[in-house]
């Protein structure tokens, strides 16, 4: 799974999905406006449609590369409908649950000698070939709508075709937050677990590197599990330890299908200045 944004720098403003770069050729100017708030509601309409009203009621002035932008999300918005990232978190949590046994039945086995450790895994290869041959294959996953990233100057209407699409995006279970407020909540939640791990494991917990007991991905795994769609507004990173969380979390996040949308004042080639 690609997860990985690329997009040239520009002027401009730039829609890029996750994993591949979409340039729009129109600059976008300024443009003054008055934002119509509206109720969180899970019908759908799309994007473009609001729009036209707002350009038709006066309340917007008509932006090429606004419409452009639209037009994406619109299509996000089908992409979603009807989606839940359910069965992609139960496949994380399953493989969690695999990886977690195989660390007990290891360290259960440190004491014995070394003919018993070689029978014990022999067997459990045996029963584990077994198994697999008697399991059917699991179902297919439901394919994990691609996110959209929104970067441009100040002023273009990246927040507000970002808050239109929220509005309108056809989930209940769905978030828009500040992205600063955000990494706080990410920073709360892995000391809580740091505090929770330190009491049940002790001090030498923190040696163990497996991925099923890092701390960020198991934070990936809670907001994973709170909403399938997440929206980040003026996403920017300026210090380098977030941006190692950042890396470990999105990977999780991506792994649990959720979906994300974010906006930026800055190109992603740009976003640690």
């Amino acid at each position: 799974m690609n997860c990985k944004v690329i997009i040239p720098g520009s002027q401009g403003m730039f829609l890029a999905a996750t994993g591949r770069s979409v340039k729009t050729t129109a600059r976008i100017r300024p443009t003054c406006f008055t934002l119509r708030w509206l109720s969180s509601t899970t019908v759908w309409k799309p994007v473009t449609t609001v729009l036209k009203e707002q350009i038709n009621q006066g309340v917007l002035h008509p932006d090429k590369a606004q419409e452009r932008a639209a037009r994406r999300l619109d299509r996000l918005q089908q992409a979603i409908e009807g989606y839940d990232n359910a069965a992609h978190i139960q496949f994380v949590q399953e493989l969690r649950m695999k990886q977690e046994e195989q660390d007990r039945n290891t360290k259960d086995t440190e004491n014995t000698n070394q003919d018993k450790i070689n029978e014990t895994m022999d067997s459990a290869e045996d029963e584990t070939t077994i198994s697999a041959r008697e399991e059917p294959p699991p179902p297919p996953l439901p394919q994990i709508p691609r996110g959209l990233f929104l970067h441009g100057n100040v002023g273009t209407g990246k927040s507000m075709l970002m808050d239109t699409f929220y509005q309108y995006a056809p989930t209940e279970k769905k978030r828009r937050v500040h992205f600063h407020s955000f990494l706080q909540d990410v920073h709360k939640r892995i000391y809580a677990l740091k505090q929770q791990d330190l009491q049940t494991f002790g001090r030498d917990f923190s040696v163990n590197t497996s991925i099923h007991r890092n701390p960020i991905y198991r934070v990936a795994q809670q907001l994973a599990s709170e909403v399938t769609l997440l929206c980040f507004d003026e996403f920017q990173v300026t210090d380098v330890a977030d941006a190692l969380i950042l890396k470990q979390l999105f990977e999780g996040l991506f792994q649990c299908g959720t979906v994300v949308l974010a906006t930026s004042n800055r190109a992603p080639s740009h976003l640690y200045e």
